[in-house]
């Protein structure tokens, strides 16, 4: 019983790893989250993820990166 759900865990990351061969992931854009400080987030995607921050639309009339 162990086995089969450790070969399903492994077949699905494996066929996650070929998705990803075939489909690069190219950008992200439009992504809301709720966080406690707006500075420790964007040092976060920028140090740790390697995010570029873009020009915020000056539409936004709340606080966010």
């Amino acid at each position: 019983m162990g086995k089969e759900i450790v070969n399903e865990v492994v077949s699905s990351v494996d066929e996650k790893k070929e998705m990803m061969r075939e489909m690069p992931f190219l950008a992200l854009n439009h992504v809301s989250f709720v966080c406690k400080s707006v500075t420790k987030s964007v040092q976060f995607y920028e140090q740790v993820l390697g995010f570029v921050l873009i020009k915020r639309p000056s539409s936004f009339d709340f606080e966010g990166a």
